[in-house]
């Protein structure tokens, strides 16, 4: 079975995190991936892979494309993530403000399950951008039409176009709503502002978020 969505740095780099390499192996969890829509005019921001999908007339090294992103480090918020995936798979520093869409990725034999949490950003059309690659991806900008001709994993395809071009209703990333016990009249608690994903206690405490 192709690798993607279960695809992480664990299995490329040897000094990978040891939570991730312990996690990789509970077949029971749903994996989190933090992916981006990065659009530029009527162009997407995305990656292929080579070899990660069946050999077919027209694409006979296997290739798959998909949105930059990954899965979060201990401790990342989701958004933070979603940046530093996007920077480090493709070069681009991009800032996100709002979920397009959350998708289900689940095999055919339910063994395992990703959950995509899918953000939009914008580069301007007239905007200088290098695309700067990982080893084993390729960026590349390609049209909206293009893209419904490539393997596209998930099959996004078609929800691209409302998004691109704004006419697709998002949702706001509240960040981490994580407070201490007690400081529910601190400023900011409640309040729906989107909180930095840095926003965490030093140390371990009780805390709450209802």
């Amino acid at each position: 079975m192709p690798s993607y969505p279960f695809r992480s740095h664990s299995q490329d780099s040897p000094g990978a995190d040891p939570v991730e390499a312990a996690l990789a192996g509970d077949e029971s969890l749903v994996e989190l991936r933090c992916a981006v829509i990065v659009a530029r005019g009527e162009d997407v921001l995305l990656l292929r892979r080579p070899g990660e999908g069946p050999a077919k007339p027209g694409r006979p090294d296997g290739e798959v494309w998909v949105l930059p992103g990954g899965r979060p480090r201990p401790g990342e918020g989701m958004l933070a993530c979603a940046r530093r995936e996007v920077a480090e798979e493709t070069g681009v520093v991009v800032m996100p403000d709002r979920c397009a869409f959350v998708a289900d990725v689940i095999a055919p034999d339910r063994g395992r399950r990703c959950v995509e949490l899918v953000f939009v950003a914008r580069v301007g059309a007239r905007e200088e951008v290098t695309l700067a690659g990982e080893h084993g991806v390729e960026p590349a900008w390609m049209s909206l039409e293009r893209v419904r001709q490539v393997n596209l994993r998930p099959p996004i395809a078609g929800f691209l176009p409302d998004v691109v071009r704004g006419r697709a209703q998002t949702a706001p990333y509240l960040g981490n709503l994580w407070r201490p016990e007690g400081a529910e009249n601190e400023p900011g608690h409640g309040s729906g502002g989107v909180l930095d994903d840095a926003t965490r206690p030093s140390e371990p405490r009780r805390g709450t978020w209802e």
